[in-house]
């Protein structure tokens, strides 16, 4: 395949993936214990709001249209040791937290 012909070829592929209709999406990346999580299909800028959290808001609208989260695997896990913590402390509330 030629130059031309491959950036032909991948400039087909980016229409065909416009032409779709988008789907909110989750990834996560284990390797980085990064869970990124898509709202909306809109061209974004990333805000840093602390080492956890960075949040894309849309350039068009402003609003938030998605987020990364990083050491997310670690929060889980605090969040939910903590709830079993505080389930222990108060064994009369009503619910339970399981295990993922």
């Amino acid at each position: 395949m030629s130059d031309e012909e491959y950036v032909k070829r991948v400039f087909e592929i980016f229409e065909e993936a416009s032409l779709q209709e988008f789907e909110p999406s989750v990834w996560y990346n284990s390797a980085g214990d990064l869970l990124e999580v898509m709202f909306k299909n809109h061209e974004y800028t990333g805000k840093y709001i602390n080492p956890n959290l960075t949040v894309y808001i849309s350039d068009d609208t402003g609003e938030m249209i998605g987020c990364a989260i990083t050491f997310a695997q670690y929060l889980i896990d605090k969040t939910i040791k903590k709830a079993k913590e505080e389930e222990t402390d108060n064994p009369n509330q009503t619910g339970s937290v399981t295990e993922p």
